[in-house]
């Protein structure tokens, strides 16, 4: 990259695959104003009234001619954007091409599918994502049941909490096993990276992610006890389960821990 790519992308304010290492909840992001993925959303979202399909597909034009339209307008997009950071659309491709050489899971089964797909689906580590997520999903709708027989204020302090403390529940378990997946697909794929660098964003990184979304979960878990003391043991039980999770991905990944993603840690 030449002296003046690097100095376009620094004054861009972006941070290259920010959102390979992310738990994907950009509302509560304090760098989103830095990922490409997010902003470029939004800008579709302002261009479209919120719904780009509607914005740019007539029903009566057939699917290639849908299909320019839609990349014209995603070019269009991206032109706008890169003219508001002060930078050429190139410019653009070269940031999300930086240091990003990231396995997709389609490009992995193509070409050593059975091979990548077996070391994942009879892993340890998805095997314990499976009964975690069996076990939060039966906890939760015992929870539901609970909390709704409570009389508390609408607004109340116990419903804000609850309902924090839910909303984190719900949204990592969605996130702890795909992370763990993209991980162990890259451990599996170790040769097939161009650099050693490479392979420890796909691996620890995704681990990474992984684990700091279990600690969130427990902390979650545990605020969770207070309210339903009845479930205890339920909790106790999952704690248990996530306690192990990270053990074994600990152990697979020891470098995870102390992986620094771009952008999120210093």
């Amino acid at each position: 990259m030449s002296k003046q790519e690097s100095d376009n992308l620094l004054n861009a304010g972006f941070i290259p695959g920010i959102y390979n290492f992310c738990d994907h909840w950009c509302e509560k992001c304090r760098l989103k104003s830095r990922c490409l993925s997010f902003v470029m959303e939004k800008k579709v979202e302002e261009k479209k009234n919120g719904n780009f399909e509607e914005g740019v597909f007539d029903k009566n034009e057939n699917v290639w001619e849908f299909l320019k339209l839609f990349f014209d307008s995603t070019y269009e997009f991206l032109e706008e954007l890169a003219k508001e950071r002060g930078m050429e659309v190139e410019d653009l491709y070269t940031l999300e091409n930086e240091e990003t050489d990231f396995l997709e899971e389609g490009d992995i089964l193509s070409e050593e599918g059975d091979q990548a797909e077996s070391f994942v689906e009879y892993s340890d580590m998805i095997k314990i994502c499976m009964i975690y997520e069996a076990l939060a999903e039966e906890c939760l709708d015992a929870i539901f049941g609970i909390l709704d027989e409570k009389e508390w204020l609408e607004k109340g302090k116990e419903v804000r909490t609850t309902d924090r403390l839910l909303d984190v529940i719900n949204w990592y378990l969605d996130i702890i096993q795909p992370k763990v997946r993209r991980a162990l697909y890259g451990y599996v794929r170790r040769d097939s990276f161009l650099t050693p660098e490479a392979w420890e964003m796909e691996c620890n990184g995704s681990a990474k992610v992984a684990l700091i979304s279990i600690a969130r979960s427990e902390r979650a878990w545990k605020g969770m006890r207070d309210y339903c003391p009845s479930l205890k043991k339920d909790i106790a039980h999952l704690l248990v389960v996530l306690n192990q999770l990270k053990g074994e991905i600990k152990l697979c990944f020891p470098q995870a821990t102390s992986f620094r993603r771009p952008g999120f840690d210093k």
